[in-house]
C-alpha cells in the first residue's frame, strides 16, 4: 500500500519526467552511469531519515553490487537520527568511514 508520501512522491517524479522528459530524467539518475568499474561506496543512512528514504541507499547499494560485484557498495544504518544528524558524528560512525577510506584509498 502507498502511504500518502509515496503517493506525493511518485507523482512528483512522473512530473518531473514529463517537464524534464524521460532522456533527462534517466541521465539524471546515477544508476543510468554504474558500470563494472564503479569505485567502492559507503552509504551510512539513518533509517528514519524524513527527506531521503533509506530504500532509495538499500536499491542503490543492492545495484552497485549486482553491477561492478558483491561488497563494492557497503550499507550501514545510523539509528537514533534523522538525516544528517548530530549521531552521524558519533564514534563508530566517524571510525567506519576512516576504516573505508583507508582501505580504499591503502592509507596505513
Amino acid at each position: 500500500m502507498l502511504t500518502r508520501r509515496r503517493k506525493l512522491r511518485a507523482v512528483s517524479m512522473i512530473a518531473l519526467s514529463a517537464i524534464i522528459g524521460v532522456p533527462a530524467a534517466a541521465m539524471a539518475n546515477p544508476e543510468t552511469w554504474l558500470t563494472p568499474d564503479c569505485p567502492p561506496v559507503l552509504f551510512q543512512h539513518a533509517p528514519a531519515d524524513p527527506i531521503v528514504p533509506v530504500q532509495m541507499s538499500v536499491h542503490f547499494a543492492a545495484r552497485i553490487n549486482e553491477v561492478a560485484g558483491p561488497g563494492r557498495a557497503r550499507l550501514h544504518f545510523v539509528e537514533g537520527t534523522g538525516h544528517a544528524g548530530p549521531e552521524f558524528d558519533r564514534p563508530e560512525v566517524v571510525g567506519r568511514t576512516i576504516v573505508f577510506l583507508k582501505e580504499v584509498l591503502r592509507v596505513i
